[in-house]
């Protein structure tokens, strides 16, 4: 594969990341959660640079790997500045990045996937092979969800209901999973050597057949439960996937994969409902289940269920033999040759790389803790709901509070419907016309924030008295012009001032062509009631 090619799959990789986050957010911060990707992905970029102009080594461009290592180090940069982009405006998660991007990603990459001290505990504590991560996107997910679980520890705890996300995005979040998966792919054709065989193959087969197992559950569990696919849950699955398989898959037997990929599928969906409604985290973003959990999983599974067909040689340990078995690769604490040493070994490299992450980004997110709010689009106790006044003859739309407009639009008299002029006499309802007036009770709970107001309609048996602040009264040619006002004006035109009280029946047409032949007379009544002025 040419050095571009590798540029272009490793951009493949944070690329992939950012789409399947904002897939998920809410349409009003997409705006921020996209220049939150640009920032992220350029001060990654510049710190990864300048980290190298600082210790004296040059920009390898041509180099495979060191550009796998700026891919991981963006990857992680862009998860972190596309999740804190939902809690905060842009100038609270530069501290977080530059920190993230200058010491914590960089050390975890040469700790860890560049064969740091964590990756040669094997030849120096004796644990096993080392702490290992093949693909070292586990290591990334693992920095990301430390930051985000630690910003939401921030944030006051969830009131209202998690609303379930459904395709705001469902095109993007399926480009994600398959860039994502791309990426993954062609990251591990950096071990392939002649002792471990063809390991791309054998990740492929296994992260394939995760993948499937966990959007086929997640698909069922979808349309079992809301009726409807959910791409950005078949997304969250595929991300799962990857991250649990950077780690785990390529050294366990071919069986338990598909039990992991059940896994991924439900953490992505029961997982996901235990943080938010459970434990009550704004987590929108899945951040914790999707991210967090598959990435420690990912690191534990090798300890735990590694069976010994890969890594023989593996950071300098058992190039020969291990355990006095030729050819023997990593072996987790449940196998028939069982190394707890391998165990020991990645819950140190989970610790560690947790504690690295709180210790240098912690610090910059407890000091805008104060500026961090819940998403946006969270209903909340402490936010306004704003409701939008519908503008009206004489006054502009005004943004008032739920309490505030209604109250407002109850004190509203609403023109009365004269039906005199339109039904005849005999027809007449014989009640007075009054205008309701609307009495509205405030019922702001912590409980239920969907039914905010509640609106009791009553009628009075009195009209409303014009107060102060009240309009002066219209005419009837400013009223409002709905289809019955325009009808009844056109009525009163028509008709005379003094109308007659009946019109006397005739055996002959009184009209020919629209012109009036004979005047048909008027039963006039004997007390000279309803008669013009001229004849009285």
């Amino acid at each position: 594969m040419s050095i571009w090619a590798t540029t272009v799959t490793a951009e493949l990789l944070p690329f992939g990341m950012w789409l399947v986050i904002f897939s998920s957010v809410h349409k009003t911060l997409r705006i921020r959660v996209l220049l939150s990707g640009i920032v992220a992905c350029a001060v990654s970029t510049l710190a990864w640079i300048g980290l190298a102009g600082l210790f004296n080594t040059s920009v390898r461009w041509g180099d495979a790997a060191w550009v796998f290592e700026l891919a991981l180090v963006q990857m992680a940069a862009v998860g972190v500045g596309t999740i804190l982009a939902c809690y905060g405006p842009l100038w609270t998660q530069l501290p977080t990045l530059l920190l993230l991007c200058s010491i914590t990603a960089p050390l975890a990459v040469q700790w860890l996937w560049r064969g740091g001290w964590l990756a040669v505990l094997g030849r120096t504590l004796n644990l096993g092979h080392g702490a290992i991560d093949l693909g070292g996107l586990s290591m990334t997910g693992l920095l990301i969800g430390i930051v985000a679980l630690f910003t939401l520890l921030q944030l006051p705890r969830r009131t209202a209901p998690q609303r379930a996300v459904f395709a705001n995005g469902g095109t993007g979040a399926l480009m994600g999973a398959l860039v994502l998966a791309l990426g993954a792919g062609t990251i591990f054709t950096q071990h392939t050597n002649a002792d471990w065989g063809d390991i791309v193959q054998a990740y492929q087969i296994r992260f394939g057949l995760a993948s499937l197992v966990a959007t086929i559950f997640v698909l069922a569990y979808g349309m079992f439960v809301t009726g409807k696919v959910n791409w950005i849950w078949q997304a969250r699955a595929v991300l799962a996937c990857i991250l649990v398989c950077s780690a785990a898959a390529i050294t366990l037997p071919l069986g338990l994969v598909v039990g992991l990929g059940l896994v991924c599928g439900l953490l992505v969906t029961i997982g996901d409902f235990f943080v938010n409604q459970v434990v009550r985290l704004y987590d929108d973003c899945a951040a914790v289940a999707s991210i967090l959990l598959p990435s420690v999983l990912g690191l534990l599974l090798v300890g735990l269920f590694a069976d010994g067909s890969y890594g023989a040689g593996i950071n300098g340990v058992g190039l020969d033999q291990y355990l006095h078995v030729p050819n023997l690769g990593v072996v987790g604490l449940w196998n028939t040759h069982a190394d707890p040493g391998q165990l020991s070994a990645q819950l140190m490299a989970v610790s560690m790389l947790s504690g690295l992450a709180l210790l240098t980004t912690g610090p910059a997110i407890w000091l805008v803790r104060t500026h961090l709010t819940a998403p946006l689009f969270a209903v909340t106790p402490e936010m306004p709901i704003v409701v939008e006044v519908p503008a009206t003859s004489n006054n502009v739309a005004a943004s008032l509070t739920a309490a505030e407009s209604v109250t407002k639009l109850a004190h509203e008299a609403m023109p009365e419907i004269a039906t005199a002029d339109v039904l005849p006499d005999e027809l007449m309802p014989r009640w007075p016309v009054a205008s309701p007036l609307i009495e509205v009770t405030p019922t702001l709970t912590r409980a239920n924030l969907e039914n905010t107001f509640e609106v009791q309609p009553q009628l009075q048996p009195e009209k409303l008295q014009p107060t102060s602040d009240q309009q002066p009264a219209k005419t009837p040619a400013e009223r409002a012009p709905n289809i019955l006002e325009r009808l009844r004006q056109a009525n009163q035109r028509n008709r005379p001032e003094y109308p007659p009280a009946r019109a006397a029946r005739v055996a002959y047409p009184t009209r020919v062509a629209g012109r009036r032949l004979l005047r048909p007379q008027v039963e006039e009544k004997k007390d000279g009631q309803n008669s013009p002025p001229s004849e009285q």
